[in-house]
């Protein structure tokens, strides 16, 4: 019974380091994509990151389904929030964030190997805000 006390704390502690903001809010730097820790817990994920399968793997594990119902349940998530940013609406999900789009202006750049200005256009872009809940939880 004490291994898989023991189990359990190891993979706690594992997955104690990712952020689950990073996949949606892009907040994983490169440096830190690089970052490889020698925590043997991190031997079967090199990154300090979480990918999709990782996650797949960790929500079939915590309900008690396969990985494919797991991964059809993501897909539709995702696929939610996506179509409903298409739309141009928010989507919000209590403390843990709210997804907006948020429109960039038209302007003038220089492009930095010739130097000559050129025109950005104007565009939409996801937009990702944390809930209080999730910036207490990661304070």
């Amino acid at each position: 019974m004490a291994g898989g006390t023991d189990a359990k704390e190891a993979e706690a502690r594992c997955w104690s380091g990712f952020s689950l903001t990073g996949i949606f809010y892009g907040a994983i730097s490169s440096a830190q994509a690089r970052l490889v820790s020698s925590d043997p817990c991190h031997s079967q994920m090199e990154e300090n990151s979480l990918n999709k399968g990782d996650l797949v793997g960790k929500i079939a594990k915590d309900v008690g389904i396969t990985k494919a119902q797991a991964e059809g349940a993501f897909n539709s998530l995702i696929g939610a929030i996506t179509g409903t940013l298409k739309k141009g609406q928010k989507v919000t999900i209590v403390g843990f964030g709210t997804y907006s789009v948020a429109k960039r202006k038209a302007r003038t750049g220089r492009n930095p190997q010739t130097g000559a200005t050129i025109k950005i256009a104007a565009r939409k872009v996801p937009k990702f805000s944390p809930g209080s809940e999730l910036k207490r939880a990661v304070k």
